[in-house]
């Protein structure tokens, strides 16, 4: 918690909600139904896995969530990053770059691009994750999977309002 404390008071409350949303979604019953699904094949990776799908959901559906254009969100957030450069911690500034570079935040709007974003995460995994076959699932089970998302959707956003 230490950490936490050494950035601005405005970041600190940001990472606090992320912690808490964190904590919501690990522990949803929609969301766990996901990570039984993939638990067969992908194990421990189950969560990481369901994380990126739902990052393609929210993708793909961000007109249905926002008023602000996916693509404005997204480089609002690569400059603020930016403007916060030196109270990033050194994982993140070594990383930013390839994920600007590649935008990895619109791609995972698309289920090609979303397969080479989980190869990418599977070469650094230091067990064999198949998380690149992930996408097997995805597609097997894709209207199940974006109906659950639909779902928990509605519930994170009253408990983000309840908790902002």
């Amino acid at each position: 918690m230490k950490a936490l404390e050494t950035f601005p008071q405005r970041i600190q409350d940001g990472i606090i909600l992320h912690r808490k949303i964190d904590g919501f979604m690990d522990s949803h019953p929609l969301v766990l139904q996901g990570k039984v699904r993939l638990r067969p094949n992908h194990g421990k990776f189950s969560p990481i896995i369901m994380d990126l799908f739902y990052d393609h959901f929210l993708a793909r559906k961000w007109i249905h969530h926002s008023d602000e254009q996916l693509d404005k969100f997204i480089q609002n957030k690569y400059n603020l990053i930016e403007h916060h450069w030196e109270i990033l911690p050194q994982r993140i500034k070594h990383l930013f770059p390839y994920m600007k570079e590649s935008n990895w935040l619109a791609s995972y709007q698309h289920v090609n691009d979303l397969q080479q974003i989980l190869a990418n995460m599977d070469k650094r995994m230091l067990y064999n994750s198949q998380m690149k076959q992930s996408v097997i699932e995805l597609n097997q089970y894709y209207s199940l999977f974006e109906e659950e998302f639909d779902e928990f959707m509605l519930e994170i956003k009253q408990f983000v309002k309840e908790n902002s």
